[in-house]
């Protein structure tokens, strides 16, 4: 066809996503100067706060975490507007907890969220979830 197109830059990134051994687990591209995710990252992680309002006390154990695990993946690809939650979470699940006591997925987003602050220069909100005292009854 005859049609005349148009490139633009749209500030894109690439940010590979590693492990602390160097393992490459995934990549994404973001700009990260766009105001929009610091906006959406507000959003998200007041959303993230309230994760455990998503389930009910009555609710069997596996179903809890499957629709808390899956609120979370919308969540970080609503963040990029990308698909990206699989690079971060096809691996190990959103709920595995480190040594240091922390979720995997609060790790995932405190680590998007130092990354914003560096390109921009915002302090952004920190994910403070109250989501311990409904999950610690199973890190037995």
């Amino acid at each position: 066809s005859g049609m005349e197109k148009i490139v633009i830059d749209r500030g894109l990134k690439e940010y590979s996503i590693e492990d602390k051994n160097g393992n490459v687990l995934g990549s994404f591209e973001i700009n990260p100067a766009d105001p929009g995710i610091e906006r959406r990252y507000k959003e998200v992680v007041n959303d993230l706060n309230h994760l455990t309002d998503i389930i009910s006390d009555d609710m069997p154990q596996d179903e809890a975490f499957e629709k808390m695990e899956d609120f979370i993946c919308q969540k970080l690809d609503y963040l990029f507007g990308n698909a990206i939650s699989k690079n971060f979470f096809s691996i190990i699940s959103p709920f595995s907890v480190l040594a240091n006591g922390d979720f995997y997925f609060e790790n995932v987003f405190s680590a998007i969220g130092a990354l914003g602050e560096q390109e921009t220069g915002e302090r952004y909100e920190k994910l403070a979830t109250k989501i311990d005292d409904y999950t610690k009854k199973y890190h037995k």
